[in-house]
């Protein structure tokens, strides 16, 4: 059985889910969810060359790993509670669709 060009294009939408949002349009929680987790890679990345900086700084091995590891781990974190809160107020005042 052929699908018609817009059936394809409605069927392909809702494999993917969020079917509602108009054709071409933009899912900034989905974007915004991604930007994030490159930012996180990124910054986990640096902060391992953190790490092996302070290596060569005769720096003890387990001081050095705790303080790279917890600074790699919580600012994306935080940043990431940040956005689910805004998200979360965000939603709180759109109307409902009924």
């Amino acid at each position: 059985m052929m699908l018609s060009g817009y059936a394809c294009r409605l069927q392909e939408r809702n494999v993917f889910g969020a079917s509602w949002f108009p054709e071409g349009a933009m899912n900034w929680g989905r974007d915004l969810f991604w930007l994030w987790g490159v930012l996180s890679a990124l910054w986990v990345a640096f902060m391992f060359g953190v790490f092996v900086w302070l290596l060569s700084l005769d720096a003890k091995w387990y001081l050095a790993l705790m303080a790279s590891v917890a600074c790699a781990v919580v600012p994306p974190l935080i940043v990431y509670g940040i956005g689910r809160i805004v998200i979360w107020i965000g939603r709180g005042f759109r109307q409902s669709r009924t």
